[in-house]
């Protein structure tokens, strides 16, 4: 009798900033922005004799009556909660569960009271060893994957997918980071050597996400551009195959470092190949905080005029914002919100300096004795951190990252910015030929669900529908820039759903040094 493998992505612990969960809001049927690569990427490695199913929380319902033999469940951090409470539930149930992923590999002892089979690292090197032993009943309490060779890595099982219930694909092209970032957690994760597919294989990926329909695909990658050959190579690729498409351009997202602004033909090439937007983790105008913490990569000039570099060539930017590094003051919250408005970047992933297992910073907080609380859970809102600051206390920093917040996605502010960004991109190359419906073939009534969400951004409020007014009338002039610029609105209104559900929306709150919200435009 074959065996069952029932795979399940948690839903996340508290909304994020590139979430879905605005879709479920007011009873409409969940969806997501961007697709989550774990479970069609484990999927592709599971063995044709093991019969296999998965649910992806973010869109599905966990069936806990599901006849299986093994429950497999994959996360992060910011998935924990849900993560052991489905454990918790199938194993009360009899079942035998696994659990894998990111955060089982950078917390392996907080996981373990919560699964039969525990698997730590990468999978790739163990996959055949593990499914084996799931096929012959025989799993191991522990396994550990090693650091593999990407050009062996299937097609992810897409044809599992929900896709009609997600606007954006993903593609992974590399791991690795080569950088030292104190804070982050991808080194300990999956190394400072960037590993990446062949163009082969990721072009075989894309064949796929495009003949489902998809039109838009996010590089799912620690940095992009960390190899600069590489990233060239890939790029110039890019370009000669959306050239080939028949029924419209791929538009392309990924995450970068701010240096790669300073390479003409890397901006060239990313222009061309059809990526229509970037993040980077900018963090901080303040240059000591970036020094303190090892971000020596965003050392490297005005970081405005870097960010104004993309937009010389059509490319949009989102940014991360971090506040709370040792250097930040009780001025860093004004001085950060300047630098937003000076950047004309829309979209910003605000959040307070955390300390993640096994970091640099964890070790240093440690030691410091300024680690307030080991348990990973701290982290689940981005402006709760588990690091005592350094020159303000929490309360201060607390109502200063409330402020900023409100300040930065008060509608006034927020549509100024993507106005001022419309008025400083340059037409992309071949933006005409982009699928301007921006929501691809394939997602059918989620289509008609986007503009019930953008309905709802208007109807928050005059402010509200003033801002989604104005930034319509601009795309009037700009109608190539609407698969660009809507979907920011889309973000948007999930950013103010994170809020509200927080509680952490208050345009009446000051700063810690008595500034109101900017509300004038």
């Amino acid at each position: 009798m074959a065996r069952s493998l029932y795979l399940i992505n948690p839903a996340v612990d508290f909304p994020t900033y590139f979430g879905g969960e605005v879709f479920a809001q007011g009873g409409r049927p969940a969806a997501e922005i961007v697709a989550d690569l774990s479970l069609p990427t484990v999927a592709a490695m599971v063995p044709p004799g093991i019969h296999l199913e998965f649910c992806n929380e973010n869109v599905t319902t966990v069936d806990f009556e599901r006849p299986v033999d093994v429950v497999g469940l994959t996360g992060k951090v910011s998935q924990q909660r849900r993560m052991f409470a489905i454990a918790d539930e199938f194993r009360r149930r009899g079942k035998t569960v696994l659990i894998g992923g990111p955060f089982a590999s950078l917390s392996p002892e907080v996981v373990r009271a919560h699964c039969d089979v525990l698997v730590q690292g990468e999978l790739e090197g163990v996959a055949g060893e593990l499914f084996s032993d799931l096929e012959q009943g025989t799993l191991r309490a522990d396994y550990a994957g090693e650091r593999p060779d990407l050009s062996a890595t299937p097609v992810p099982r897409w044809d599992l997918y929900p896709n009609e219930r997600t606007l954006m694909g993903a593609v992974q092209t590399s791991r690795g980071c080569p950088f030292e970032c104190e804070f982050c957690d991808v080194i300990p994760y999956v190394g400072r050597k960037q590993r990446t597919k062949s163009v082969g294989q990721i072009l075989a990926e894309l064949d796929t996400l495009y003949g489902i329909g998809y039109r838009e695909v996010f590089f799912a990658d620690d940095n992009f551009s960390a190899s600069r050959r590489f990233a060239k190579e890939l790029l110039a690729a890019l370009a000669g195959w959306n050239a080939r498409r028949a029924h419209g351009r791929m538009g392309f997202m990924t995450e970068l470092s701010i240096d790669g602004a300073r390479d003409d033909e890397l901006l060239d090439l990313i222009a061309a190949s059809g990526m229509r937007k970037v993040y980077m983790g900018i963090e901080t105008p303040n240059l000591e905080g970036l020094k303190e913490t090892r971000k020596r990569q965003n050392l490297v000039g005005d970081l405005v005029e870097l960010v104004h570099r993309f937009y010389e060539r059509g490319v949009a930017v989102f940014a991360g914002m971090i506040v709370g590094f040792d250097a930040d003051r009780a001025g860093i919250f004004e001085w950060q919100f300047e630098f937003a408005e000076a950047s004309s970047i829309p979209i910003f992933t605000l959040g307070t300096l955390v300390a993640p297992d096994r970091t640099p910073l964890a070790a240093r907080m440690q030691k410091e004795g300024r680690l307030l609380d080991r348990s990973t859970s701290v982290t689940a809102a981005p402006w709760s951190t588990n690091i005592q600051p350094q020159h303000m206390s929490l309360d201060e920093q607390l109502q200063g990252m409330k402020w900023l917040a409100n300040s930065l996605y008060h509608p006034d502010r927020f549509g100024e910015r993507v106005l001022a960004l419309l008025d400083k991109l340059a037409p992309l190359p071949g933006a005409g030929t982009v699928d301007r419906s921006w929501g691809g073939h394939h997602i059918g009534s989620l289509r008609t669900d986007v503009q019930i969400i953008l309905a709802r951004v208007a109807r928050r409020g005059e402010a509200e529908m003033r801002m989604l007014g104005r930034v319509r009338k601009a795309l009037e002039r700009r109608p190539e820039a609407t698969s660009l610029i809507m979907p920011m609105i889309l973000t948007y209104a999930q950013v103010r759903h994170m809020y509200d559900q927080g509680q952490f929306w208050d345009p009446h709150v000051r700063s810690p040094q008595g500034s109101a919200v900017a509300l004038s435009v």
